[in-house]
């Protein structure tokens, strides 16, 4: 059986930016309660 080969995504090109690290860290206050989610997102 022939399959068609296709680039694995790692031969893709990166088309969006990297996520901030403090969006990681209001997600995390938001997993933990500090934060209501109305919060997390306006912050985003």
């Amino acid at each position: 059986m022939h399959t068609a080969s296709s680039p694995a995504p790692s031969e893709s090109p990166l088309t969006q930016a990297p996520i901030p690290q403090e969006a990681f860290d209001w997600y995390d206050e938001y997993a933990h309660g500090i934060i209501d989610r109305r919060t997390f997102m306006s912050r985003l």
